[in-house]
């Protein structure tokens, strides 16, 4: 099988071997826990994407760190989320200072799990908002395949991403993802549907249609549907 192509602006950055990068990927976001284990080196630039951070009532150490009167808002419609950190009037994390987290030790939940790896695996793009500076990091990821597996469990997850977005009409509303974020991690939890190994019990056969293939992928997201 051939590796799936990885597009490259600048120099490349090991990502690790697909294989492993995968597994820890979706156990990172079933259960958080250390959350990713990204090498960010000097780049923030998730830090400055205009990303609006959710943080989760039993996190109370950062919330601690974290001015509710100038920095957060309440959760509105979330129910496992209470409060909302909200970005400066450049786009910018506010706990962003001297280009550094200047609360890393305590930093929320989702920015532990947050893995632009995801948009490298699915080959996505965040685009060219707020969020395109992500990008330049993004296509510098370099995915290595020390076995075929890792070769196929790539091409899989871009077959997933693919298909998400070629048949978007198949999908229910709240499937129609349309943010980068939510359609990476779509195609993620969904790639073994599109495996091409004998032993995938989940595996679409090739006799399926389109309407096959959404169906399937709709049972295998539906409990993880909401964002």
């Amino acid at each position: 099988m051939s590796r799936p192509a990885q597009k490259l602006t600048g120099a490349s950055i090991s990502a690790g071997p697909f294989g492993a990068w995968l597994r820890r990927y979706l156990r990172v976001q079933a259960e958080g826990g250390e959350g990713s284990d990204v090498p960010c080196g000097e780049c923030n630039a998730c830090c400055r994407a205009s990303y609006f951070i959710h943080i989760h009532a039993q996190e109370r150490q950062t919330l601690q760190f974290i001015s509710k009167k100038v920095h957060l808002a309440r959760a509105s419609g979330l129910h496992q989320h209470a409060w909302v950190m909200d970005q400066d009037c450049q786009g910018r994390c506010p706990m962003l200072k001297a280009d550094a987290c200047s609360i890393y030790a305590h930093r929320p939940q989702t920015c532990r799990n947050y893995d632009c790896r995801a948009f490298a695996a699915a080959g996505i793009s965040l685009g060219t908002g707020p969020r395109s500076a992500v990008n330049e990091r993004v296509w510098q990821w370099r995915f290595e395949y020390p076995t075929e597996l890792d070769a196929q469990l790539h091409c899989a997850v871009r077959a997933a991403a693919a298909f998400l977005q070629r048949r978007r009409d198949l999908f229910p509303e709240q499937l129609r993802f349309s943010d980068p974020g939510q359609l990476a991690k779509a195609a993620i939890a969904a790639h073994e549907l599109f495996l091409e190994t004998d032993d995938s019990s989940l595996r679409v056969t090739e006799r399926a249609t389109d309407v096959d293939i959404a169906e399937a992928i709709i049972r295998r997201l539906r409990p993880s549907a909401s964002p």
